[in-house]
């Protein structure tokens, strides 16, 4: 009687060895480390194909769940520590974010930037606050995340990595722009206008970049523009939706950014209009935030690919 032999292979996501009876070559298998699907080959030495996630269709209700949804999450009670925490840092920087204090000194001049240092922790705050609200919406939260953004020198990472990070997800998104231009000036060739067409849909894909670095899916997908574009025609409504939703918000907290108390010429009617622009911009803004993770928790699925997570890479017999 012939012993059944087994085959051995590595797992294609992860690096693990596994092995199967050979009866089950070519059946469909599941990795016991990372979870990953993979076809079992036909002997060992062999390398397993993987089995891409399968997509499914999307969840019903989404502007809905964007719209009132949202407006609801706001009106939460559990909610109100996250808007106080985004207002005072709004007053924050409308009463700092101008200021230098620097003085003279007999062949010294102390640097006292206080407003390079106001701006620096209010756009690393609120950048981590939106992350941390894209996240939570995405897991069906019911209110604004708690504002746990930690102490000491971790509060000072989470502000440097989180402006970071948020500015990497606009570049990234306008790269192919910069490269179109490029490639068309080395032929000598003026775009013009179209330039600004190119990055106008460009812009395009920041909304879904924010997304993947909100939800931790391996930062290098914002440079997958082929999974990002597919991504986006297969859901392009309800993504041209939260696009539109998303560069609203920017641009007005873009245009109060530069408004300060101490304007020129700013009497307090005009000081206290001036802070409730840029309080509304500031809601207004986490209001989009809200919008690309409830996106991500309706349409993820029909691209799958592109959010799966990444497993902790752990090759080899444990």
């Amino acid at each position: 009687m012939n012993e059944e032999t087994t085959i051995q292979c590595d797992c294609p996501h992860c690096g693990r060895v596994c092995g199967f009876k050979s009866r089950f070559a070519g059946h469909i298998a599941r990795c016991l480390n990372c979870d990953t699907r993979f076809v079992i080959p036909s002997e060992s030495g062999r390398l397993a194909r993987l089995l891409k996630p399968q997509a499914a269709s999307a969840l019903p209700g989404f502007y809905g769940n964007a719209l009132k949804g949202s407006f609801k999450a706001f009106m939460h009670r559990e909610s109100h520590v996250g808007l106080v925490f985004c207002a005072a840092l709004a007053v924050f920087h409308f009463l700092l974010g101008d200021k230098d204090l620097s003085f003279t000194l007999p062949g010294f001049r102390p640097p006292l930037l206080v407003g390079w240092a106001a701006t620096l922790v209010t756009f690393g705050c609120f950048a981590w606050y939106s992350m941390e609200t894209i996240l939570d919406a995405r897991m069906d939260g019911e209110s604004l995340p708690a504002v746990e953004p930690g102490a000491g020198f971790e509060f000072l990472w989470n502000v440097i990595k989180s402006c970071y990070l948020f500015l990497v997800t606009l570049l990234a998104a306008l790269l192919p722009a910069s490269f179109i231009s490029a490639w068309f000036e080395f032929f000598g060739i003026d775009l013009g206008w179209l330039y600004y067409i190119i990055v106008v849909l460009c812009l395009l894909l920041w909304p879904m970049n924010l997304a993947i670095i909100a939800l931790e899916v391996p930062w290098w997908r914002v440079f997958r523009y082929d999974l990002l574009i597919r991504a986006i025609v297969k859901t392009f409504r309800p993504y041209l939706f939260t696009t539109l939703m998303t560069l609203a918000a920017f641009g007005v907290v873009f245009l109060s950014m530069g408004l300060f108390v101490s304007q020129d010429d700013a009497g307090t009617a005009a000081a206290l209009g001036l802070l409730v622009l840029r309080l509304a911009s500031a809601a207004f803004f986490l209001f989009a935030m809200r919008i690309i993770g409830v996106y991500c928790r309706h349409y993820s699925e029909i691209c799958p690919e592109l959010w799966v997570a990444e497993p902790p890479q752990t090759p080899g017999l444990d």
